[in-house]
């Protein structure tokens, strides 16, 4: 009723906290990492209403949602978990995040699947598996692997689940590609 007081209890499923608290055109944000939390309104003389917002908790070092985690199988030590390579590809969890790929499958993997002839003489097709929400870059490097000295083209926007690139070779007979994911 009018004057009395109205306790919420507000509690952020698994792996996420309490982002933000909003009622009557006011905001507030509780301390990070804040699960689980009781809202009184004291001494109420009207409706009203409060609004709840939940974020996802997040490594500190490389910022990958725990839940995501979580679903590989980890269950605590979220920061050894992030540096993790279950699959043995060479990268760990948090890098398979960023690049979209399952850390927990080794055929998942950024990289080039196929090269094939273009139609116009003296390209190559490229094509690789792609995550939403990503952009690419493509590396060329002349004589060797290591020579990745010329970007082909940056900013390009991921459409899973496959992204297509044809590469003009300017008459380059010993060429190496390398796809690389944008911040």
């Amino acid at each position: 009723g009018v004057g009395s007081n109205q306790a919420f209890l507000v509690t952020a499923a698994p792996y996420y906290h309490v982002g933000s608290l909003a009622t009557n055109g006011c905001v507030w944000a509780p301390p990070d990492g804040t699960a689980e939390l009781v809202w009184t309104w004291s001494n109420a003389q009207a409706n009203a209403w409060l609004d709840a917002s939940f974020a996802e908790n997040l490594t500190p070092a490389h910022g990958v949602p725990e839940w995501w985690l979580a679903e590989l199988g980890f269950t605590n030590d979220f920061a050894a978990a992030e540096e993790t390579d279950l699959d043995g590809d060479g990268l760990s969890a948090w890098q398979e995040y960023r690049a979209g790929t399952r850390a927990d499958d080794p055929a998942s993997a950024l990289q080039i699947e196929s090269l094939e002839p273009a139609e116009e003489a003296g390209g190559l097709v490229l094509r690789w598996q792609s995550a939403s929400n990503r952009f690419y870059a493509i590396g060329l490097g002349a004589g060797q692997p290591a020579a990745y000295g010329r970007r082909l083209a940056t900013n390009l926007s991921a459409t899973p689940p496959v992204n297509v690139y044809t590469a003009a070779l300017d008459g380059l007979t010993n060429a190496f590609f390398r796809i690389e994911l944008e911040p």
